[in-house]
């Protein structure tokens, strides 16, 4: 059912922001939904693409626009962005993508001052901090799509490595959506039972050296996608829709999203992604899960690296346009 009057902007027409789209119309979670790219005509096919879809789907107001008919917007999702070199890393375009939200915020802000931003741009965490900086928003209403997108392909990963259902998997990767990433293994149960104890009785092996081959094939799956000329974007638009939802529903469970943390797990002034509540506002609460000291340290270094790039951002946002 269409939510009466939601109204979401998506910045980006490209791959993702056109995914997004048609899945919030598949799901009927928007009355009005708007594209705004850099290049006009390609905003305007889209939506008209799209817009054909309504007597299929549902009956969503989906066309292309400008900042001024963003205005009122209850979300605004920015999903545009330069992409880093094949094999390369999310830092790589951290300066363009920076002079990107230094004209683009400032119009969101002046024509949407009470939406929640969901920024995908890599590097996600670092970009989520550039909003919050720029826009002057409560940190609550800056949600990076953070790590969700690593927790849906380690899931995957686990079900196709051990044979189980990756729906029936609770899991969390936590940290930096990047390198440095925490897979919270000390949580992770198949069926409500821990996942150690679950493969151990069916004569299943988890020993370190395959935690560290699943950790690793977690990180690599979307370079390994653009090393085959593709672009991710389906499970990332889940990830997006999936946000949504809970921003839209009130949902009881947590998701690990990148928000700022000030003074969780002794981290502050940082944007990382912790299992956090959701509502209308943004991020209602970040949830303090129990970690093992292994995985506390791991998210400290995550916390640690972050920290670094922090620093370079803000030496970039200094700078004029």
């Amino acid at each position: 059912m269409i939510r009466e009057g939601n109204k979401i902007t998506i910045i980006g027409a490209g791959t993702i922001g056109s995914t997004v789209a048609y899945t919030l119309m598949l799901k009927g979670l928007a009355r009005e939904i708007i594209l705004i790219n850099r290049t006009e005509g390609r905003a305007r096919v889209k939506a008209l693409d799209l817009a054909h879809c309504r007597t299929c789907t549902t009956e969503t107001d989906i066309r292309s626009g400008d900042f001024e008919d963003s205005f009122n917007s209850d979300i605004v999702i920015i999903a545009g962005g330069a992409l880093p070199r094949k094999d390369g890393t999310r830092m790589d375009v951290l300066e363009n993508n920076i002079n990107m939200y230094k004209d683009i915020i400032p119009k969101l802000v002046k024509y949407s001052p009470e939406s929640v931003i969901i920024v995908v741009t890599n590097p996600v965490d670092i970009m989520a901090y550039v909003a919050y900086k720029l826009s002057g928003f409560p940190h609550s209403r800056i949600i990076g799509s953070g790590t969700l997108l690593d927790t849906l392909r380690f899931k995957y990963i686990l079900s196709e490595r051990f044979g189980i259902e990756a729906s029936k998997i609770q899991a969390e990767i936590i940290g930096e959506h990047g390198d440095s990433m925490v897979p919270v293994w000390s949580r992770t149960r198949y069926l409500g039972t821990d996942l150690q104890q679950y493969l151990s009785t069916r004569k299943l092996i988890l020993d370190y050296k395959g935690r560290e081959e699943i950790l690793e094939e977690t990180k690599r799956a979307g370079w390994n996608i653009r090393l085959g000329n593709e672009h991710s974007c389906y499970a990332i638009s889940s990830s997006i829709v999936k946000i949504i939802e809970n921003i839209l529903s009130f949902a009881e469970d947590m998701l690990p999203i990148s928000t700022l943390l000030t003074g969780e797990y002794d981290i502050k002034k940082v944007f990382l992604s912790l299992p956090s509540f959701l509502h209308k506002k943004g991020v209602s609460e970040i949830g303090i899960i129990n970690l093992d000291n292994e995985e506390l340290k791991q998210l400290a270094q995550s916390a640690k690296v972050l920290t670094e790039y922090i620093r370079e951002a803000d030496s970039l946002l200094m700078h004029k346009l």
